[in-house]
């Protein structure tokens, strides 16, 4: 059992939602003796997982077999629509030209008072930020993927004839390799909202698994029963709440719902 559920986690796999009986099999038996258990179960791997994030097994009432039967339905993801919201990145803070971006959009003068002006800097950063992000970085699993090959030719060229210029292009690219791989490693952790990563293990089945199970979880209904929970969330914060606030954000966490911060 504990090689089966290491076999489970070691694949990045998730168990797909249920309905319908809580169990999928019983013994048939009377009384006392008559005992209820869910041996069938339903995985999906990471790829299936996030093309069809509502897919779900339904079981249904027994008849002539001691197990339910289940039927899989695959639903595409209802809220998948539109351009994809904006994501603050970690990864972008760890590169030089980083500041520099960031500077070019807020000494530019922008018309407004308070948070209006606040808000209308804010909507400039996220287009330049986009520009620049698409730009320098890209696709990060392009590149490593692209790294990866250019490396592997390099050693296999060595391995023939022996050069110095070709070992040089070697190590550069290596250890280009690995700053890319410490990149996408910060951005599944990020949106994974993974406070922690394993030490020299990528663990990238893990991530994407998170961030599988994280897609699927969406607050449908919100209500405050409490009047006076409900005069709090309306009433203007104090500049020490918001001071509060902003210096108890992990400088690894996720982005909220403006893109920026939880």
């Amino acid at each position: 059992m504990e090689d089966f559920n290491n076999w489970i986690h070691q694949g990045g796999l998730v168990e797909m939602r249920s309905k319908g009986n809580n169990y999928s099999w019983c013994n048939g038996q009377s009384g006392l003796a008559r005992s209820w258990a869910k041996l069938d179960r339903v995985f999906m791997d990471v790829p299936l997982f996030s093309s069809f994030l509502n897919a779900i097994c339904s079981y249904l009432p027994r008849t002539t077999s001691d197990h339910s039967p289940m039927v899989i339905e695959f639903k595409m993801d209802p809220f998948s629509y539109g351009p994809s919201p904006f994501r603050f990145q970690q990864m972008w803070v760890d590169h030089p030209q980083f500041l520099y971006c960031i500077r070019q959009v807020w000494s530019e003068t922008v018309v407004g008072q308070g948070l209006s002006k606040l808000a209308m800097k804010l909507k400039k950063t996220k287009v330049a930020l986009r520009e620049w992000n698409k730009h320098i970085f890209g696709h990060t699993t392009k590149h490593i993927n692209a790294l990866e090959r250019h490396i592997e030719e390099l050693d296999h060229k060595l391995h023939i004839n022996w050069d110095e210029a070709t070992e040089r292009d070697l190590l550069i690219s290596a250890a280009e390799l690995d700053i890319w791989i410490r990149r996408e490693d910060t951005r599944l952790s990020q949106m994974a909202k993974i406070k922690w990563q394993m030490e020299g293990d990528r663990n990238t089945k893990f991530f994407h698994a998170c961030l599988a199970n994280k897609r699927r979880k969406r607050v449908m209904d919100m209500r405050c029963s409490n009047d006076a929970d409900s005069n709090i969330l309306c009433s203007v914060p104090t500049l020490n709440e918001v001071f509060s606030a902003l210096s108890s954000i992990p400088s690894n966490s996720a982005p909220g719902p403006d893109g920026f911060g939880l």
